[in-house]
């Protein structure tokens, strides 16, 4: 995982109250999967990965700062279109933290080019 920064969602809900304004920040985040791929056609694929994230950062609400750091099984679904023969379209959907009080999801598309 790259890329990861700074997610600040309005609001965030802990305990099923709302917690607008709350700063999220990542100090640190990784992953690393095992993938299998079933291809439907030359051109189509689904895939599945399943593997270990460990996330790490803070977390500020109203002048108060928290440290965080959890890991755990990460897994996660997509699809992808191979097009033009050298390029392809992915859609991607990660759970990669969903423990304790921490769940972290994504949904990602990509675009890349063989080479």
């Amino acid at each position: 995982m790259t890329g990861i920064a700074q997610l600040s969602n309005n609001p965030v809900y802990l305990n099923n109250v709302a917690m607008s304004g709350l700063d999220i920040k990542f100090n640190k985040a990784y992953a690393v999967y095992l993938k299998g791929n079933q291809f439907i056609s030359n051109d189509l694929k689904f895939f599945g990965r399943v593997g270990f994230a460990n996330v790490a950062g803070s977390g500020t609400y109203q002048a108060v700062t928290e440290k965080f750091q959890e890991s755990g099984i990460s897994y996660g679904l997509g699809a992808g279109v191979n097009f033009k023969g050298d390029q392809y379209l992915n859609i991607d959907y990660l759970s990669i933290i969903n423990k304790n009080e921490m769940h972290i999801k994504a949904v990602s598309i990509s675009y890349g080019k063989y080479f």
